[in-house]
């Protein structure tokens, strides 16, 4: 393999989330809808079948610079 690392065929819709948010709370303080969101992970239970590193797309701007 002339010194190249091996590939890895990865399926990145199991490593990219698009959650269900309320519209109306993001609609009236999209902010506080994402601090909702994020704190509600913590209360959810880890699959062993899941990966650890995901990628979470918002439907919804927040207050935060584009690029963050």
């Amino acid at each position: 393999m002339d010194g190249a690392e091996p590939r890895t065929t990865v399926n990145l819709d199991d490593h990219i989330i698009v959650p269900d948010l309320d519209r109306a709370a993001i609609t009236a303080d999209p902010d506080k809808a994402l601090e909702d969101y994020v704190a509600s992970l913590s209360t959810l239970p880890l699959s062993s079948a899941q990966e650890q590193g995901e990628c979470l797309g918002l439907p919804q701007k927040t207050s935060a610079p584009s690029g963050c």
